[in-house]
């Protein structure tokens, strides 16, 4: 099989987190307690990241506002990413050492710290450009890498893919570019991967001359102007549902 559109580097790491998912999970409420049991085993002080929460196949979950993950969790940072990766909710202590105040906003275009009717923020992150503060106290060496993304194509190996479209790189890209460059050459991620880089990553480095096979290659450019319909991001003539998760 083909997939053409996918995300390794974020897949890898992601997968790498507490897993809330409406794949491993029925119900919200076993989603919820998954959430709280796992944070219960953490030490006190250190980061806590979440992935898979997912209100699109839970409609009774909502959007988890920065009260009750301090309630959740009142001793530890936590991030909790929805399955659409394009949403993270954070508790204050995560706010608090990432350095966004009540002033703060996204150092880049095209993200939000939402805020509510007072100009609190409620906990809610959208787009990559905003969640870049949370994002960097997670685990990203070299070596944790390399093993995140064996196992990642290992996934895509397990369900019978057999070449991918890479559709943008949002950890460390060009340093990715060489790892699975490398990797491949290694003979140790035998799938097709045909990486396309933002625009933004093309614009701000000197590209390295990474070779192409039929194997790797940097293909292309990956050009947006939007967001998504689960997050309420994306540019529509019509609603795509008028509610709390997409609003």
């Amino acid at each position: 099989f083909i997939e053409p559109h996918t995300h390794p580097d974020l897949c890898a790491q992601m997968y790498s987190w507490i897993d809330i998912s409406g794949f491993s999970h029925q119900t919200s409420v076993e989603v919820m307690d998954a959430l709280r049991k796992s944070v219960s085993q953490v030490p006190k002080g250190e980061w806590i990241f979440a992935f898979g929460y997912d209100p699109v196949i839970f409609r009774e979950l909502t959007g988890l506002t920065r009260e009750e993950l301090d309630r959740i969790s009142p001793e530890n940072p936590i991030a909790v990413m929805t399955q659409s990766m394009h949403t993270l909710f954070v508790n204050s202590l995560a706010l608090s050492e990432a350095g966004i105040d009540e002033s703060s906003e996204p150092a880049r275009f095209g993200g939000e710290y939402v805020r509510d009717e007072t100009g609190r923020l409620t906990g809610k992150i959208e787009e990559s450009p905003a969640m870049r503060p949370f994002l960097r106290f997670f685990d990203d060496s070299l070596e944790t890498r390399s093993y995140n993304l064996s196992r990642q194509y290992d996934r895509y190996k397990s369900v019978g893919i057999t070449t991918i479209g890479s559709a943008g790189l949002f950890f460390r890209d060009i340093e990715t570019v060489a790892l699975y460059q490398n990797e491949t050459k290694a003979d140790r991620l035998r799938i097709r991967n045909a990486v396309y880089l933002r625009h933004m990553d093309i614009d701000k480095h000197n590209l390295p001359a990474f070779s192409s096979n039929n194997v790797f290659g940097v293909s292309g450019v990956k050009l947006w102007y939007d967001g998504s319909p689960y997050t309420g991001t994306m540019l529509l003539d019509q609603p795509y549902l008028n509610n709390e998760l997409t609003s």
